[in-house]
């Protein structure tokens, strides 16, 4: 944004003393203020980026404290798998894993029941489904008309080929990138 000869009365950010400014963008009187809120800026970035090392330190600890132990708490298992003990408990009530009532308040879990658990639910992608077209006999449909076709044979709309197919459940068939109804 170039300057003017308008001059815009403004607050420094950084020492607080008013000033003119010839940019709407101006933020600081003049350019020890804007070393200085720079330098104030980088100072809270490190700290910011050395206080999240320290709870990924803390965490990782924590973890390690409970790798070598063979029952779990709800709240021990919660912090292993980084979810909420209510997250826990569901997938105890679900029979995902199994859990041992020591007392009406109390229960463990076997960290080998946590380890099965989550072998046995690998992440899988499933594939798109794919569905053949079939007529009323329960035949494959293998001609269809493009919605091109359909338009120009009827003097219809784009829109209402698709609003009726929907409709009617219509099944569409992609090939190539153009739609067949």
């Amino acid at each position: 944004m170039a300057t003017s000869n308008i001059k815009i009365k403004k607050v420094c950010q950084w020492c607080g003393n008013e000033f003119e400014a010839q940019k709407a963008t101006t933020q600081y009187c003049c350019k020890r203020c804007a070393e200085h809120a720079y330098k104030e800026r980088k100072r809270q970035e490190k700290k910011k980026i050395t206080e999240t090392l320290d709870s990924l330190t803390a965490h990782e600890n924590k973890i390690n404290q409970l790798s070598g132990r063979d029952y779990l708490s709800v709240a021990e298992v919660a912090q292993i798998l980084n979810v909420t003990p209510r997250a826990v408990y569901n997938l105890i009530y679900r029979g995902t894993i199994k859990a041992y009532r020591l007392t009406s308040q109390w229960a463990v879990i076997k960290r080998a029941d946590i380890d099965a658990m989550i072998e046995a639910r690998p992440y899988e992608r499933k594939p798109k489904a794919t569905t053949i077209a079939k007529d009323e006999n329960g035949e494959a449909i293998a001609e269809f008309y493009t919605t091109k076709e359909i338009i120009e044979k009827f003097g219809v709309s784009n829109s209402w080929v698709f609003a009726q197919g929907k409709a009617h459940n219509i099944p569409k068939v992609y090939h190539q990138g153009v739609s067949n109804i």
